[in-house]
């Protein structure tokens, strides 16, 4: 699977990226011209959700994911007896009682930190996305809030013209030709990432890559059960 590392590094369909263009291209362009004179109520629309999609993706998405994960493995260092104090972060108890709940051997700080954020943070994936993306709306609704009512108000009036069908077609097009990876897989591929460097980190008092602990723990746990 991964012996020419294509999984690893992907492999973008690039034919079905120069077709999806094409279609928005001539959606837009037929949509343009059954507008005529108000032509540029498109021209509006499109200028404004082309600059909202170049803006979400301008915010450095996948530096917040990694600034997320060490800011929970802060927090996970924190309740494992760092003189880092964070108390007062709302998710603290509830790594905390995961922590409690989870004990293991490991003495080293970073160690036990670095095992428990990769174990603990799956389960607020969701939370995390779903935060995130709120701010993210949020902040270009603010910042464009101008640009926005605009936006709303000439998709109205395009579907007044030509119908809901063919705008929502239109919507769909933009959605395939510029929407590759979503803001969210990319957040969320991030903290992967990171925590994949995580599960890397050795040991010093094992001399043990972090994932050789976990799997350690697991057959223990997988042991204890079966007996």
């Amino acid at each position: 699977m991964f012996e020419d590392q294509e999984l690893l590094y992907g492999n973008c369909h690039f034919d079905s990226i120069k077709k999806a263009m094409s279609n928005f291209w001539a959606i837009a362009s037929v949509i343009r011209e059954e507008l005529g004179d108000k032509s540029y109520y498109l021209d509006d629309y499109l200028s404004i959700i082309l600059g909202s999609i170049g803006s979400a993706y301008t915010t450095n998405v996948a530096f917040s994911g990694e600034k997320i994960y060490t800011e929970l493995l802060v927090v996970a260092s924190s309740t494992c007896g760092s003189i880092v104090d964070r108390k007062s972060h709302e998710l603290y108890n509830d790594i905390k009682k995961y922590i409690d709940d989870h004990p293991n051997n490991c003495l080293e700080l970073n160690t036990k930190s670095e095992l428990y954020t990769s174990q603990f943070i799956l389960d607020y994936l969701q939370d995390i996305v779903d935060h995130f993306k709120k701010e993210l709306i949020a902040d270009s609704v603010n910042y464009n809030m101008p640009d926005y009512a605009i936006s709303v108000d000439r998709l109205k009036q395009i579907v007044n013209i030509i119908g809901k069908e063919k705008v929502e077609c239109l919507e769909s097009a933009i959605e395939e030709a510029f929407i590759i990876s979503p803001v969210s897989l990319i957040l969320v591929q991030s903290i992967i990432t990171r925590l994949a460097e995580g599960l890397c980190l050795r040991d010093p008092q094992t001399s043990k890559q972090i994932f050789q602990l976990i799997l350690d723990l697991k057959r223990i746990r997988n042991n204890f059960i079966n007996t």
